[in-house]
Formats: structure tokens, C-alpha cells, sequence
């Protein structure tokens, strides 16, 4: 709101505006704080803006969108709806708005511009009353879109990209397009700056059914602040009775001004045929989930890829990529010596914790063993699903104090044996940071990371008593992640500035411990390591990981970054996808990757001593090895199966539906007989022990 105040001439702000502005201010600040509701408080949000719709009129907008903590019956409990502009009450009541219960919102649209200046809502249900106020601060007349039917829409793919040209105009736009299927919304983005087409997942178009489609142009990101918008015509698009499969035509990256340089995959030697391979796939499902990706080599984006509606300028969750940011912040705050040094007593680094009671085993627990997740406390994030109260992690967020239930966990191993992931530990050093800098981890990185690399959009999310969710609450743009991912390569420099020290790259990325860890082959500080064998070749890498699939990828032998999001939820596998992405098909278009060079014959009595069952009891996985007409088959417990093919007498290679290309150890006893197997899926290994 400000952003726009500012944009206008000075003489209308200092006459207009600013007296509005301040009783306005007066009111935000009286709303700016979210208590809890009182009884009989309908919780509401009331916003007013112009629109420039499709027929060349010009209306005034007023929306009322009640909140989930009212549990009447919408829109039939509601008694009455008030409002009042500039100039007094409005002419208007509850009859004469429209209900949409998918938003849960009551709209109006008045003829001609709405009066400049402060807008109440007022809402009653029985004795209860909500009420909130909105400013129009400008009216503007924005553009109509131009937009037109995809070409050849009777032949849609099921993740058809829809496209639209930008308005120019001196301030900034914000775009949001959205599918209709009849009167209901079945796809809506978000308010995107500058955005310019969408691909959309195949999951919303059904055959031979009809839609409509049509995009909106705001001077703001989210309807409560805008004060002008304009809407396209509503598109008619029918697919016919069976939708044909997705092409891709590879388009190079453009320069968008974000401080990254562009370059094309022929250009820096990949082989372009596999990787449009890769995209086809996503396209069409056989890749699922995937909702971008971005591939940088020699520093320059040679891919940049969105699908399932997100876009350049969207904000995705990062999840626990947080976490290896955090782990920068600590190296910046230990750059400024802010921090004495990673042997330092987290005792000594929380006084705001120092009141309560520190046993012996607490007190040994250092800034190390916080980082490396070897603490030894009593803690679970793998067993449990997300919500039930044995979960770690769920317990804390119910807790009054997150840091204290984390610092109460009991010891079970002296600090720095064994590896426990452990979100809590995460959030000890959001804590230590602002402790050790006098800034909260989120302003910190404001000022010391994200604004010398030019990352101006980001969101963080806060917990209980305003904690900074620097375990996995933060959410940037995949282009910006790249960023992250581009200092990482170049030893902490970017563009000629030491944004954190070489030294603390490498000891963050370097392999403190190597373990059987279920998403990589060893972990430093917040930073997983992982090892990919191409052909002949074998690639060490390092990358920050997210649940569900969020990546940042870092190999430093071949300058390759490469960026993956996707679905939060509902999206099993989704933390191993862009690892055997990574493995069966963006390294390999690196290397040129060539075949192994031989596949060795094996005797029928030593394919014997492979055959029988296989147990994984870290994660309770079963496999059986058989000897098919002289061909050695692996079945999961799911009854997926394929040809273990050896290259060596304890070295085998497969293919499997699930995971793609995989490699399996056998290792043996003094008597030779095989005792068990390791298992490399995308980036880490699992052990399978014989047991039959």
C-alpha cells in the first residue's frame, strides 16, 4: 500500500491522501496484532477496489470474505451487512450481495469508480459482530488482456501452457489466472508480478469437457490490497473426447534483470535429447509432481522449467532447504565473530535459556553436534506421520516454548556418536543467532544474505512466542534458490563479494559423518552429502533437502546447480523423485553418460549364493532375490520386479519402476557366502541384510 502511496505525484499524497493515511495507519495498527477472537467476534476481511471488466465498464468491487473460526451456516446466518465509504453509509444491504461458498466471500459490484478514501464492513450474526476497514488510496484504469484460445485447442495435452501478453505500464502488475468448469473455480493462482503463462498440472482438464479461462491484472499481490484491476474476457476451451500427450520444445532462459546470467544447454555441453526426455515425462505424469526445475552450469541457467501453475515469480515452501540456509547464516555470524566457534557450549550461546536447569550431558552438547544433528537427544521425526503426538516435532509445536521442549528432551547418546534428524535442533540455532547477533534469524538473513544476492521476495513463517521457523519455514523463489545454490559453488562469493566464508562452505559440506542416513550418503552442517555413479564414473555432490521434493543440488566437479520443488503433501516418494532425477538423467546429460562396459556372465552355482530374502530393518523393507531360468530376478514387496545384471562378481546393476536405474553391493562373508547388500536409491544407500 505504501509501495503504491509513494508512486503517485506529491502534491495529491500531501493534499489527499496523507490525512487518510493516517487515520488509516490508526486503525492498522489497531488490527495489526491477530488476538484471539472474543466470543460473539465474526472474523472477517473487507477489502474495495475498481474493475475494468471485459465490456469496457468500469465498477466498484466490495468483498467480504468471513473467516473458518465462524462456525454458522454461511451465507444464512449472517443477519446483515453494512457499509460505509469517504462520504458515509452506502445505499446497500445483505440482499444485495452474491454468496461464492468456495471463498466463502459476498460480493457486490457497484456502477462507476469507488470514492477515494476509507471503507468499514460491518457483518452481524445474532449478537455477534465483525467488522474491518480498507482504503482506496487510487483509481486507475488498467488494460484489458488480450488474451486468445491455446492454438489447436482441440488437441490440448493434459498440461496445456496457457499464455498472455504483458500490459506496460509504469507501476508494477500482478497477474492471476484461473480455470472455471461452469460456475466453479477449479484452478486459480496466485497474484504474480509480471507473470506471463502458466502450465497447469494433468489433473484439472478432463476429455470433451468444456471450460472457461480467463486472467485478471491487479496493481497489488493479493485482493485485500489491491485498488485496481482489470479482467479478460472468459475464454471458451473444449478438449476433445481424448486428450493427446504432451510434446516439449526446449526455450533457453531469458535475462529478468535477478542478477542470474543465461546460457542454452548445447552451449554448455549437455545432451539436450535426454534432458527434453526428462521434461516430456514430467509433462505427461510419468514423472509426477515436479514443480520446477532449474539447471545451471558454468553459472549460467541453462533450464527453467514450471509446471502444475507455478511461475517464475511464485513463492514455494522450501522446507528443510531451510535448514542449510540457517547453517549459512551461522557461518556468516561466526565470519563477523559474532560466534566464537563451532566448539562453542550451546550453554554459552543461549543466555536467554541460561535459568533453567542444565545437566552435565546438556551442558556438553556444542554448536557442532547442533549442526550435525548429533545431539543425543531423545527425539523422532521418521516414525511417526506429520500430527500424531509421538512425532517430535508435533509434540514441540504444541508446546508453550519450542526451544525449551527441545532442551528438555532427555540425552540418550553422548553428544557426537549418532546422527538424529531432529527440526527442534534447527530451531536452537534461529536462536542462537539471535541471541549471538541481537537479530532475529529473519532479519538477519535480510541484511547479511538475501539482500547482497538480490532476493527481494521471501516469506518466512513464525512459531509460538515469534519464533523464526528456521527449521522449515521459509519460502523463496526456485530462481533465488538457484542463488543460494551459485554461492554454495563458488566457495561464498557472489559477484565479486564474500557473502560467507570459503572456509565455512567447505566444513559446512564437507562429511562429518557418514552413515546408513535414509535420504543421503553422510551429512555435514544442515547440508547433506551424496554420491551418483554415471557409466563408469562416480560424482560426489552436496544439496539442502526439503520434504516432499524440494532441492538445491551443488557439484562443484562438473559447476552444475540444479533446483527442484514440488508438492508439499499427498506425494509419496517425493523426497527420493529429483535425487533419481538428479541420477538416471541430469548428471548423465552432463557426462554423455557411456554404458558400463561390460556385463560379466556368472555360473549358475555362484548365482545361487545371491538368492534369497533381503531385509531392511531401518526402513522396514522386504526384497526377494530369485533365480528365474537362469536369470537372477529381484521382486519388492509389491511384487514390482526386474534382472539384477552384475559388472562385477559383487556389483550389479537394475531397473526398477519405481526408482529408476539402481545399484546394488553385495558383500560377503570369510566363507564367501553373502551376507547382505547396500542399496544406492538417488543419493543414499540402504542396507538389506539376509535373513533367509
Amino acid at each position: 500500500m505504501l509501495n503504491l502511496i509513494m508512486s503517485l505525484p506529491r502534491s495529491i499524497v500531501i493534499s489527499r491522501l496523507l490525512p487518510i493515511l493516517f487515520i488509516y495507519l490508526f486503525f492498522l495498527s489497531l488490527g495489526s496484532f491477530k488476538p484471539i477472537l472474543a466470543v460473539g467476534e465474526i472474523p472477517l476481511e473487507g477489502a474495495v477496489y475498481s474493475v475494468h471488466r471485459s465490456d469496457g465498464s468500469q465498477k466498484t468491487y466490495l468483498d467480504i470474505v468471513i473467516g473458518t473460526e465462524f462456525k454458522g451456516n454461511l451465507p444464512d446466518d449472517i443477519d446483515s451487512i453494512s457499509v460505509a465509504g469517504p462520504s458515509g453509509a452506502l445505499d446497500i444491504s445483505k440482499v444485495d450481495f452474491n454468496y461464492n461458498p468456495q471463498w466463502r466471500e459476498f460480493w457486490v459490484a457497484l456502477p462507476g469508480l469507488p470514492e477515494i478514501g476509507i471503507y468499514s464492513f460491518q457483518v452481524k450474526s445474532g449478537a455477534s459482530l465483525g467488522s474491518d476497514t480498507d482504503i482506496q488510496v487510487v483509481n486507475r484504469v488498467i488494460p484489458l488482456l488480450d488474451v486468445y484460445p491455446p492454438s489447436n485447442e482441440s488437441n490440448l495435452c493434459s498440461s496445456p501452457t496457457f499464455t498472455w501478453p504483458l500490459i506496460s505500464e509504469d507501476y508494477p502488475l500482478y497477474y492471476l489466472f484461473e480455470i472455471n468448469k461452469g460456475s466453479q473455480n477449479l484452478f486459480r493462482t496466485a497474484y504474480l508480478q509480471d507473470m506471463s503463462k502458466v502450465r497447469i498440472s494433468g489433473n484439472i482438464l478432463e476429455p470433451g469437457i468444456e471450460y472457461l479461462w480467463r486472467v485478471r491484472a491487479a496493481d497489488a499481490p493479493s485482493w485485500s490490497t489491491i485498488n485496481n484491476r482489470s479482467q479478460s474476457r472468459w475464454i471458451r476451451l473444449i478438449s476433445r473426447s481424448k486428450l493427446d500427450s504432451c510434446s516439449y520444445v526446449y526455450d533457453s532462459p531469458k535475462l529478468s534483470g535477478d542478477g542470474l546470467k543465461v546460457s542454452t544447454l548445447q552451449n554448455e555441453g549437455f545432451d539436450e535429447e535426454r534432458i527434453k526426455t526428462l521434461i516430456t515425462k514430467i509433462l505427461n505424469e510419468e514423472i509426477l509432481n515436479i514443480h520446477s526445475l532449474l539447471i545451471l552450469k558454468n553459472d549460467r541457467l541453462v533450464l527453467e522449467e514450471y509446471f502444475a501453475g507455478y511461475s517464475q515469480n511464485a513463492l514455494h515452501s522450501i522446507a528443510s532447504v531451510t535448514k542449510s540456509i540457517t547453517s549459512i547464516l551461522i557461518g556468516i555470524a561466526l565470519d563477523k565473530q559474532k560466534i566464537l566457534s563451532v566448539d562453542s557450549s550451546i550453554y554459552d550461546l543461549l543466555p536467554s535459556y541460561r535459568d533453567r536447569d542444565w545437566d552435565t550431558s546438556h551442558r556438553a552438547i556444542r554448536l557442532e553436534h547442533v549442526l550435525t544433528m548429533t545431539a543425543g537427544l531423545d527425539w523422532n521425526d521418521w516414525i511417526f506421520p506429520d500430527g500424531d503426538i509421538r512425532d517430535s516435532s508435533t509434540a514441540m509445536s504444541k508446546s508453550n516454548d519450542w526451544i525449551n521442549f527441545t532442551l528438555n528432551r532427555d540425552t540418550i547418546e553422548p553428544p557426537g556418536k549418532k546422527f538424529v534428524y531432529n527440526n527442534g535442533l534447527s530451531l536452537v540455532l534461529g536462536e542462537i543467532i539471535k541471541d549471538a547477533t541481537s537479530h532475529h534469524a529473519d532479519k538477519f538473513a535480510e541484511q547479511y544474505l538475501f539482500t547482497p544476492l538480490n532476493i527481494k521476495q521471501y516469506r518466512w513463517r513464525k512459531g509460538k512466542n515469534n519464533i523464526v521457523q528456521t527449521a522449515g519455514g521459509l519460502a523463496l523463489r526456485p530462481r533465488d534458490m538457484a542463488k543460494i545454490g551459485l554461492l554454495m559453488l563458488n566457495d561464498g562469493n557472489w559477484k565479486e563479494q564474500q557473502i560467507v566464508s570459503s572456509n565455512w562452505v567447505r566444513e559446512s559440506t564437507r562429511m562429518h559423518l557418514r552413515e546408513h542416513i535414509l535420504f543421503g550418503a553422510g551429512y555435514g552442517y544442515q547440508w547433506w552429502r551424496g554420491e551418483i555413479f554415471s557409466g563408469e564414473k562416480k560424482v560426489d555432490l552436496f544439496y539442502a533437502a526439503g520434504k516432499g521434493g524440494q532441492y538445491i543440488f551443488v557439484c562443484p566437479e562438473l559447476d552444475l546447480v540444479v533446483v527442484m520443488t514440488s508438492a508439499l503433501r499427498d506425494n509419496p516418494m517425493g523426497e527420493f523423485r529429483p535425487q533419481l532425477i538428479m541420477t538416471n538423467y541430469v548428471v548423465p546429460a552432463v557426462l554423455h553418460e557411456i554404458p558400463h562396459s561390460s556385463i560379466i556372465t556368472l555360473d549358475p552355482a555362484d548365482k545361487e549364493k545371491y538368492v534369497g530374502d533381503y531385509y531392511s530393518s531401518t526402513y522396514g523393507m522386504q526384497v526377494k532375490i530369485t533365480n528365474y531360468s537362469g536369470k537372477l530376478i529381484h521382486i519388492n514387496a509389491d511384487g514390482q520386479k526386474g534382472e539384477l545384471k552384475f559388472i562385477s562378481e559383487n556389483q550389479c546393476i537394475a531397473d526398477s519402476d519405481e526408482f529408476g536405474k539402481i545399484i546394488a553391493n553385495f558383500f560377503m562373508d570369510e566363507s564367501g557366502a553373502v551376507t547382505h547388500f547396500m542399496l544406492q536409491v538417488g543419493l543414499g544407500f540402504w542396507q538389506f541384510d539376509k535373513v533367509k
